[in-house]
């Protein structure tokens, strides 16, 4: 299998997880796919190779609808991290695309002045509607307002999650995607990963669970002066990722009980 079909969050509707470890996604008609190859195969980790062509023959047009079985049993404990994970994902979705319309709203406002005259001087409104012809003209040529454009990440990145983080504006898109060299530390182990640092805090726990088989109840990260901070909620997690951004190999540790 090295033919990958893609679709964003964006272009889901809704969604449930059923007992019999089907995740069911509804999504919007005419909804966007992209194409990938993979020549090394699943579990399309190696680099791909985007396509224009689509490689299943259309058997995705018109579908309004997708069930996805899972490779392993789902434990009722792990529902709600997978059920957080893409609420969160289609949340912050919802949020840029929000974001993305008001940020379009404001580039294309038209500025003109609310005219509180008598409307009906009909000379005063010719000469009033030649000059914003002229005046359309040159904002089209002009580049968008500088002072409107946000320069700091919004503090809830995956809080109202919201990125398929996504998800706020895209703090995934300001820290940059990379991997994250993870140590995860138990009472009787220590392993580590190579993990997405646009993974959000749900699916981390999620994965450890999958990969490692720990049931871990408490969380803690190595803060910056070698001691031991709890780590909870998403917030601290994306706080912890930006730390580590801006090292040549982004390392984490975190040990759990």
């Amino acid at each position: 299998m090295k033919d990958e079909v893609s679709f964003g969050i964006k272009d889901v509707e809704s969604f449930r997880i059923t007992r019999d470890n089907f995740i069911l996604f509804r999504l919007r008609p005419r909804f966007n796919k992209s194409y990938y190859y993979h020549p090394k195969g699943f579990s399309f980790r190696s680099n791909c190779v985007p396509r224009d062509t689509d490689p299943t023959g259309g058997k995705f047009n018109g579908v309004t609808g997708i069930n996805l079985k899972s490779s392993v049993p789902i434990e009722r404990n792990d529902f709600d991290l997978i059920d957080g994970w893409i609420k969160a994902m289609i949340n912050r979705s919802k949020n840029n695309n929000n974001q993305g319309r008001m940020r379009n709203n404001d580039y294309t406002y038209n500025s003109r002045p609310f005219n509180r005259d008598n409307r009906d001087n009909r000379d005063n409104r010719d000469s009033r509607d030649n000059r914003d012809s002229r005046d359309n003209r040159d904002n089209r040529n002009r580049a968008p307002p500088i002072a409107r454009v946000q320069n700091s990440p919004p503090r809830g990145y995956a809080k109202s999650d919201d990125s398929l983080d996504t998800l706020p504006i895209n703090y995934d898109n300001i820290m940059k995607k990379r991997e994250l060299y993870i140590t995860c530390i138990s009472p009787t182990q220590k392993r580590a990963i190579i993990y997405s640092s646009d993974g959000i805090f749900n699916h981390f726990q999620f994965h450890v669970r999958k990969r490692f088989g720990w049931k871990c109840e408490r969380m803690w990260y190595k803060n910056k002066s070698g001691g031991w901070s709890t780590l909870n909620n998403e917030d601290t997690w994306a706080s912890i990722k930006k730390q580590v951004m801006n090292k040549p190999v982004p390392r984490i540790e975190v040990f759990m009980r």
